[in-house]
């Protein structure tokens, strides 16, 4: 199913016909929900998979759904080409080199990418080895849909300064955390309701506080 979806995304980024369906999400809450359904197949396999979904202000206006396809095609690359007691470690930070984007790293201990094959890797049908389950597909479809959102993908092979394994480095544009604003008549719960919004990397305004209010319109 996943691989007839990805051939009819790809028919429509063709055809110039595939709508976005955008949405402001904290990105590394949706790094971790994604991961979650390879968390029983990287255990089964005996891999260390590490999240680090960084800093909680760290939002994307991106299509979830397609962005899920995106983190879940590359870790789950990552853990398929990863031995027993390998390790995967996902990294959601504030990209330096870039300003304004977010930079979301998957580094792994695999068998690492031949240094032939590292520049088609993201094209078509193309497979490297022997891989009878593979379509070719997940990173070309990776790479259209990071363009479609205005971001870039890069991909390393060994990691810098290893001897082996592979990095893949996807940076999106970020976007400023959404305001809120929180009517609430009992102010213990008005309270409560703001610091849970606030730790989730929300900005909060309370309607009962006059000053802050009148930013809302500045905001």
């Amino acid at each position: 199913l996943a691989t007839v979806n990805d051939i009819l995304d790809l028919r429509k980024i063709e055809n110039e016909s595939l709508s976005l369906v955008r949405a402001t999400v904290p990105f590394g809450r949706l790094v971790s929900r994604s991961l979650e359904s390879l968390m029983v197949r990287t255990q089964q396999k005996g891999v260390e998979l590490i999240i680090n979904p960084g800093e909680t202000s760290l939002f994307s206006d991106c299509d979830p759904r397609r962005m899920e396809r995106v983190i879940l095609n590359i870790v789950g690359n990552a853990v398929k080409f990863t031995p027993e007691e390998g390790r995967i470690l996902v990294n959601v930070t504030r990209d330096m080199t870039n300003q304004g984007c977010i930079r979301f790293e998957v580094r792994d201990t695999g068998i690492g990418i031949p240094p032939e094959a590292l520049e088609r890797v993201t094209q078509r049908y193309f497979t490297v080895g022997n891989q009878p389950g593979g379509s070719g597909l997940g990173l070309a479809i990776v790479k259209e849909i990071v363009a479609l959102h205005g971001g870039s993908i890069g991909i390393q092979s060994p990691v810098p300064g290893e001897d082996g394994g592979t990095l893949v480095t996807v940076c999106l544009p970020s976007v400023a955390p959404p305001v809120i604003l929180v009517a609430e008549a009992d102010e213990k719960i008005g309270s409560q309701i703001g610091e849970q919004l606030t730790k989730a990397g929300y900005q909060v305004i309370r309607s009962n506080e006059d000053e802050d209010v009148g930013q809302l319109g500045e905001l």
